[in-house]
């Protein structure tokens, strides 16, 4: 094989991979610190505690079976105050995930960006919810133009 044909053959492999990103959408700057999404489950569970506003950074998952999705809500001494636990995404190769993170008093619009929102109250004394959306494309499409 040549080496131009390795580097193509790489780089197949490489767009057959899959990720996930978490996108916080919204004014959610009060709660950003406390927003926990836990990737996977048991002994292969990692939380991701992305960095806001716009440095939301693609982690690699894999591109087969199911992942386990949830995403929680911590109050001011760390207790969780409001859980959403996603159906588990079927991964297929080459493919991109999207956990779009809203708390506020009203439901987010679905739009191209974010899919269809699913909801849990957040504890009182607070008066929002807990808004979490899963969106799935091909890895490298461009993405729909999302300003909010």
């Amino acid at each position: 094989m040549t080496l131009a044909g390795a580097a193509l053959s790489i780089a197949a492999c490489a767009n057959r991979g899959s990720d996930i990103v978490v996108v916080y959408r919204g004014d959610i700057s009060t709660w950003r610190p406390r927003v926990r999404v836990t990737l996977d489950s048991g002994s292969q569970a990692r939380v991701i505690v992305p960095s806001f506003p716009s440095a939301a950074k693609a982690e690699p998952v894999a591109s087969h079976g199911a992942l386990p999705v949830a995403v929680a809500l911590l109050g001011a001494s760390g207790e969780t105050i409001a859980q959403l636990t996603a159906p588990p995404l079927a991964l297929a190769p080459g493919t991109s995930y999207g956990v779009n993170v809203v708390v506020g008093a009203q439901r987010p619009a679905q739009t191209a960006c974010s899919g269809e929102w699913s909801a849990t109250a957040v504890a009182p004394p607070a008066a929002e919810s807990l808004y979490v959306s899963v969106t799935s494309g091909a890895r490298g499409a461009a993405a729909p133009r999302c300003d909010d």
